[in-house]
């Protein structure tokens, strides 16, 4: 596993975050699986957010080339909702 060290503080504020927002209404029923850290490659630890959705680690479908009057968000790894 790769460690991080010294970001232990705010790496651990980002694990609380995910933890709370997928609190089942019953902590006992509280699944570690629904918590996943994915790395993607960029910028630094520190750049580091919480997303709601899934992070599958897998290989892109398609690339856009060209775009116009768009604000667009690039990630180096797939993205894909919660619910469709």
């Amino acid at each position: 596993a790769t460690k991080q060290y010294g970001y232990e503080d705010f790496l651990s504020g980002l694990v609380a975050k995910a933890c709370i927002w997928t609190m089942p209404k019953n902590p006992a029923n509280f699944n570690v699986d629904n918590v996943r850290v994915s790395k993607i490659a960029g910028l630094s630890v520190l750049h580091s957010t919480v997303i709601r959705g899934m992070v599958f680690t897998r290989t892109p479908l398609g690339n856009v080339k060209s775009v116009s009057d768009c604000k667009v968000v690039v990630f180096s790894c797939a993205v894909d909702a919660a619910n469709t």
